[in-house]
């Protein structure tokens, strides 16, 4: 499932005696699993202040990010002579720019307004759009803050939360 909620309709729409199902449930999960930046190579960006505030970070406190280490284009790996100039890889990652992974988590904690939600209009939508007024925070959301903490990078949780491609 993309979010705790579509894993919590299709359980519900899957469910036999979905009263029972509702009463059942107390919470539902999502994660996604992101590659941690290799803290050794990583490289610190500006951005604007707009990105560190749709990020959800305070721009007058973060001015920056980080992304991954990678190599400078071919023309800048020659001296003043033109011979090839050496990059040896990061010891750390092997040059990859990550190690490691860190996950991303959602939790949905059921309420009687979302029991009402879901027996009224059992929809990913109207139940996400529920959650999110009871104080859920998205699951992007939490990626975004390990982006501003600098754990991973914006293009790592591009990647990964990119829509599914239609066959």
């Amino acid at each position: 499932a993309r979010s705790a909620a579509e894993a919590l309709i299709r359980m519900y729409a899957k469910s036999g005696n979905r009263a029972a199902f509702l009463d059942a449930v107390k919470s539902t999960s999502c994660q996604r699993l992101l590659r941690r930046l290799c803290e050794k190579c990583r490289v610190e960006v500006r951005v604007q202040p707009q990105m560190i505030q749709k990020l959800g970070g305070n721009p007058k406190k973060q001015r920056s990010i980080f992304n991954p280490y990678k190599l400078p284009p071919p023309a800048q790996r020659v001296d003043e002579k033109g011979n090839p100039i050496e990059f040896p890889p990061c010891p750390t990652c092997g040059g990859i720019g990550y190690i490691g992974r860190v996950a991303a988590f959602e939790l949905l904690t059921m309420s009687e307004q979302l029991k009402t939600v879901i027996k009224q209009k059992p929809d990913v939508a109207a139940v996400e759009a529920a959650s999110i007024k009871l104080g859920k925070k998205p699951l992007v959301n939490q990626a975004y803050q390990l982006v501003l903490l600098g754990v991973t990078s914006l293009s790592e949780v591009q990647r990964v939360f990119q829509p599914p491609k239609k066959k």
